[in-house]
């Protein structure tokens, strides 16, 4: 029997597989040059972690198993400190490496956060969001904008602070006051000086203005190092104490429409902050404050390793103080060096199933996968590698991912639209894409114009003018599908979440002879609704023009509300009931609208689910009931052909 006829009859993907996903969180290297890693995975639908010790030969130690978050590991390699739960208690805990004996350390009646441990292994820094001060019946007065926040809901007044705890005592002193937000601390050498960003500007809800400091621990001496010129994230010290590599993003307008890129000053602050990364062209996938990404790391020979999103793909690079920055190993994020400077381990990013643990070198570029979560794909349809399809634009080429089912063409064929909208598509293992690759439909998925990893004039492209040409790209990917026997017409959907949600509204009003189904999942419907109503730790503004009073044509003409009349095909909404990003009146709205006008369309909500949360982070029962109905959608509309 063939390959492909064997292939044919396996199962494919199915919703209910999502349960058994075991998911690789970024590795640590030991000092003998074992891997840790977080293994985390869904036990009676509750999330659970297991903590791995994975040596050179042999099946993986399993250390721990229970709730577990941010685990970091001593600089002697015998404890490992996180963020959990004991005994029902939660807080920042101790795991013995050896005898694997764990201990609650310190409880806060706060959220804790990503603890850090100090060079002589004598003190751990932690972020902290303090407890909600308001009782579940009071009142909620706000006075900024930055009230709220999705995946934690109301914040009120309540700030992040950064904690120094002693590991001997477990007690815990603030640095810094409650009144601000401090974020991202890292130790310095001497384990005397510690950077971290905050900020102490009056208006900073309505801007985008986050500091590095550093701060002697002794003293108390506090030395802002940028000149409060945009966003600054993720500080590390160089290994003599006499530099802090950060990521930043040079305007204080927004938090994720601009690439992220390395920086260095001077820990006394002596010389202003410089740019070694900007020739490059490519950002760190940072995201927005308050949310944490990968910091830089210092190799032996002074160079920076860091990860780059170079069109949708993760690029470890390595970046030298004359801003030389060089490629080194590709398809690999969350990496981190061995003492040698030559040898590492991250996760390595495939097609045909989620992320694994890998080494790689650093000069070869080779890359050897460590680990094997989730052999029992090898029983589903494989995933077939994508093929990349270059299409040419008036603004230049633009990159697609075309993934093909097992079988001959023409197939179902569904446009799967990218979030951002600065966001990118790699050649890699995503449910929403492989479940419908194993039930016979191709997907296609453009990297459109304005995309993230292709430079940050490309990502401009669509600055003032949202939907306009990311529409004309998914159109002629759709286009290009039909005439190369991939699709055809009659039988093409769309789908995407977030911006792709928006751009799901965007082709059924502005191409709405294009699809005969849409899937559009934490959508947005009205530009000018969901600029109030965005949580505004980050904004549209800036993307789009201007703020919605000052321009409110162009948020109208560029809202797919305006034109919901043209609407020909059925409409599922698939909505977060408690989404702080695009807010649920969004999903509401478009259902309302489509259905005085008697247009076939189905909403349903998610109650207490955020944004990413129901792509990512939410319930097994949500995840699931998200993957069924979206297949469902597409079987029943564009008459799919699929296995029992």
């Amino acid at each position: 029997m063939s390959h492909r006829a064997s292939a044919l009859h396996l199962s494919p993907f199915m919703p209910e597989d999502l349960g058994r996903i075991v998911q690789a969180g970024p590795p640590i290297l030991m000092p003998g040059g074992d891997v840790l890693y977080p293994a985390t995975r869904f036990e009676d639908g509750a999330r659970r972690v297991r903590l791995a010790r994975l040596r050179p030969s042999g099946d993986p130690d399993n250390l721990y198993d229970g709730e577990m978050a941010d685990p970091a590991l001593s600089s002697d390699g015998r404890r490992v400190a996180f963020v959990g739960h004991i005994n029902g208690e939660a807080g920042v805990a101790l795991l013995d490496v050896e005898t694997r004996a764990v201990r609650l350390l310190t409880r806060f009646a706060g959220t804790a956060r990503a603890p850090q441990w100090s060079p002589d292994g004598s003190r751990l820094l932690v972020e902290v969001l303090a407890p909600l001060a308001e009782g579940p019946q009071d009142p909620h007065v706000v006075t900024r904008v930055r009230y709220d926040l999705d995946g934690l809901g109301y914040l009120g007044s309540r700030t992040w602070s950064v904690y120094v705890i002693d590991v001997a005592t477990g007690f815990a002193t603030a640095v810094g006051t409650p009144d601000w937000h401090h974020f991202y601390p890292a130790w310095a050498p001497d384990g005397r000086r510690i950077a971290l960003i905050t900020t102490r500007r009056p208006d900073w809800d309505i801007e985008w203005v986050w500091d590095l400091y550093t701060v002697n621990l002794d003293s108390n001496e506090w030395r802002l190092l940028t000149p409060s010129d945009g966003v600054a994230r993720m500080p590390v010290w160089s290994k003599d104490g006499r530099r802090i590599a950060f990521f930043h993003n040079h305007t204080p307008t927004t938090s994720s429409t601009y690439d992220y890129h390395l920086m260095v000053v001077s820990a006394e602050g002596s010389d202003a902050p410089r740019c070694l990364s900007h020739a490059y062209d490519r950002g760190s996938p940072q995201g927005m404050v308050p949310f944490r990404a990968a910091a830089p790391e210092e190799l032996p020979d002074g160079r920076f390793l860091w990860y780059a999103n170079v069109g949708g793909r993760l690029t470890v690079v390595a970046t030298d103080m004359k801003g030389h920055t060089t490629p080194l190993v590709h398809d690999v994020g969350f990496p981190t060096a061995g003492p040698d400077g030559l040898h590492g381990a991250g996760l390595v990013y495939l097609p045909d199933r989620p992320p694994e643990v890998c080494r790689f070198h650093l000069t070869t570029g080779d890359v050897t996968v460590q680990s094997d979560l989730n052999p029992w794909l090898r029983e589903r349809r494989p995933v077939r590698t994508p093929q990349l399809v270059t299409l040419d634009t008036e603004d230049g080429p633009v990159e697609n991912w075309v993934w093909e089912p097992e079988g001959e063409g023409p197939h179902p064929t569904l446009l799967y639209f990218h979030g951002g909208p600065h966001g990118a598509v790699g050649p890699y293992f995503q449910s929403l894409i492989a479940m419908p690759v194993t039930h016979g439909y191709a997907v296609g998925v453009p990297n459109f114009r304005g995309s993230g990893g292709y430079g940050q004039a490309f990502a401009d492209l669509i600055r003032d003018r949202w939907g306009t040409k990311e529409g004309e790209d998914g159109a002629a990917l759709a286009a290009h599908l039909i005439s190369a026997g991939v699709a055809s017409r009659g039988h093409l959907g769309v789908y995407g979440g977030s911006y792709g949600g928006f751009m799901t509204n965007w082709m059924v009003t502005r191409h709405p002879e294009l699809q005969q189904a849409a899937v559009t999942i934490a959508t947005i419907s009205d530009l000018a609704t969901l600029s109030y109503g965005i949580d505004h730790w980050e904004s549209i503004r800036t993307d789009v023009g201007g703020p919605a009073w000052a321009i409110p044509d162009s948020y109208r003409e560029h809202s797919p509300i305006t034109h919901v009349d043209r609407v020909q095909c059925p409409v599922l909404i698939l909505h977060g009931g408690d989404d702080r990003t695009c807010p649920p009146y969004e999903a509401e709205m478009w259902f309302v609208a489509l259905r005085w006008q008697k247009k076939p369309v189905t909403w349903v909500e998610y109650p207490g689910e955020g944004h990413v949360s129901l792509f990512f982070s939410g319930r097994l029962s949500t995840l699931t009931d998200l993957h069924r109905r979206t297949l469902d959608w597409f079987d029943r509309y564009l008459r799919a052909t699929t296995a029992s």
